[in-house]
């Protein structure tokens, strides 16, 4: 799950991590299929920041856990954040 570092960030609760976890998990299981991986990621992590459901000053999590959160590669989670 998200384990809340991120290089040089400060750390996460336990509790706030796991929220964050199935945030994403929820989020990218409502995000449009007909869209691209890279793309749907993106716009969900674009999304929850617009909508402020994550705060403003939590790290993003490291391309390592947000992909396992998701069951998706590393390199697609890498490509979605260049999307950013």
């Amino acid at each position: 799950g998200y384990q809340g570092r991120s290089r040089g960030a400060a750390t996460i609760e336990p509790d706030m991590r796991q929220r964050l976890g199935q945030l994403w998990q929820t989020r990218f299981a409502q995000s449009d299929p007909t869209e691209t991986l890279q793309q749907r990621i993106a716009g969900m992590l674009r999304r929850a920041v617009l909508e402020r459901a994550i705060p403003l000053d939590s790290p993003l999590p490291s391309t390592r856990e947000l992909a396992a959160e998701l069951g998706v590669a590393r390199a697609t989670v890498a490509l979605a954040y260049e999307r950013l």
